[in-house]
């Protein structure tokens, strides 16, 4: 796995377009941070801080999340297929337009959050806490809800 070193604040900086392929940002402070169209393809963010950042229209397909702080993060049009956000803090955070299938958001806290026209297929939010949370307009199909059922919301059938 290859380790990034970013050598500045990331909170201040503008990585906007860049490719972070397979990074290794594991207990990165990105707070703040513009991460708007970068390339985060099986990243390990696990543990991140990246309260407030903008994440719009990123690739964080199979990237790792695990523990992260999303808290008011924009992920908005975010590629988020397969990654894993297993306890990750999405409280208040953007996720409009954005792409979780196959994602695993077991025990999650998604308090507040804009989950909208969401493509959620196959993703489990075992345990997950929606409390709050905008949903509507969302492909839920074979979704694996907070208390356990499977949902069939959006399948075609």
């Amino acid at each position: 796995m290859l380790t990034v070193e970013l050598g500045f604040q990331p909170r201040s900086q503008k990585l906007s377009g860049v490719l972070l392929y397979r990074a290794n940002l594991n207990n990165a402070i990105l707070t703040n941070a513009r991460l708007n169209d970068v390339n985060l393809y099986r990243a390990n963010l696990n543990n991140a801080i990246l309260t407030n950042a903008n994440v719009s229209y990123s690739n964080l397909e199979m990237a790792q999340l695990t523990g992260a702080d999303l808290t008011k993060a924009s992920l908005r049009m975010a590629n988020l297929e397969g990654a894993t956000l297993i306890k990750a803090n999405l409280s208040n955070a953007d996720l409009v337009k954005s792409k979780l299938v196959d994602a695993n958001l077991t025990n999650a806290i998604l308090k507040s959050a804009r989950l909208v026209d969401i493509n959620m297929s196959r993703a489990n939010l075992m345990g997950a806490d929606l409390s709050g949370a905008e949903m509507s307009k969302n492909n839920l199909c074979d979704v694996t809800m907070p208390d356990g059922t499977k949902t069939k919301e959006g399948c075609g059938n």
